[in-house]
């Protein structure tokens, strides 16, 4: 993140990330190179938690799934690990985000 990004949205996302924010961005540059890498652009949007149906229903199932989110942030973080992309989940399992961009 750079520019008003730095001093706005990831002074924000940095104060709650404890509590497992759910932030959507709009325009986000995706890199996949030893993992997943996501980059910001001056024309990107943040949304952190979106008060939307589908954010409670990430959020509560994130709550459900506490223990398999922990591990896999653990094996991405753990150097002896492989840089697969396995948790990526398939792409007709991912929920499109586009009504959310008429949110306020």
């Amino acid at each position: 993140m750079w520019d008003q990004f730095i001093t706005n949205e990831s002074a924000t996302i940095s104060e709650i990330i404890n509590h497992k924010p759910v932030t959507i961005a709009m325009r986000l540059k995706v890199v996949m190179h030893n993992g997943i890498s996501l980059s910001t652009k001056p024309s990107i949007s943040f949304v952190i938690n979106p008060n939307h149906s589908k954010a409670t229903a990430l959020e509560e199932w994130a709550a459900r799934n506490e223990k398999l989110l922990e591990d896999i942030i653990a094996k991405k973080l753990d150097p002896a690990s492989s840089s697969s992309t396995s948790i990526i989940p398939p792409m007709a399992n991912l929920t499109n985000i586009g009504a959310l961009a008429t949110l306020p």
